[in-house]
């Protein structure tokens, strides 16, 4: 899969977005600005948000897709992109197709995985989001990150 880059989402789709806008550390804005319209209620999908040194948004990739309970989340794939982006820092997020923004135990599991890998090669994971298209939850305000 490509990453997305905001010149092309503005190019390519014509979408007018605040992407470049989006804060690091602001979960709410993350949501309300980039997942918020990613929502699909019939297929869990989990995308990287890539941030540059100076925190500015660089673009964002759907990484993985699911089914309607699940998808498999490859930490190497992951970092990877991270590292052909050139980003120095990354929001993960993903989708509950339920509605329902608990992160689940496997939520958890992955989150610390990714967390653990990315401090050793230097990368900085910001937060870690579950959305539906009404809300969040995220591992950085809940103190779980």
């Amino acid at each position: 899969m490509e990453m997305i880059r905001l010149y092309e989402l503005k190019t390519k789709f014509e979408m007018v977005r605040e992407i470049e806008s989006v804060k690091a550390g602001k979960a709410q804005d993350v949501f309300e600005k980039v997942l918020k319209d990613l929502f699909n209620p019939f297929q869990e999908s989990f995308f990287v948000i890539f941030f540059n040194a100076k925190n500015q948004v660089l673009g964002f990739q759907e990484l993985f897709k699911g089914g309607l309970t699940g998808s498999t989340v490859d930490a190497p794939t992951l970092l990877k992109s991270v590292l052909l982006a050139n980003a120095v820092s990354f929001i993960i997020a993903h989708n509950h197709p339920s509605g329902e923004v608990t992160p689940s135990p496997s939520d958890r599991q992955v989150t610390e995985r990714i967390k653990t890998a990315s401090d050793t090669i230097g990368l900085n994971l910001f937060d870690h989001l579950v959305f539906s298209d009404k809300d969040y939850f995220s591992f950085a305000e809940n103190s779980i990150l």
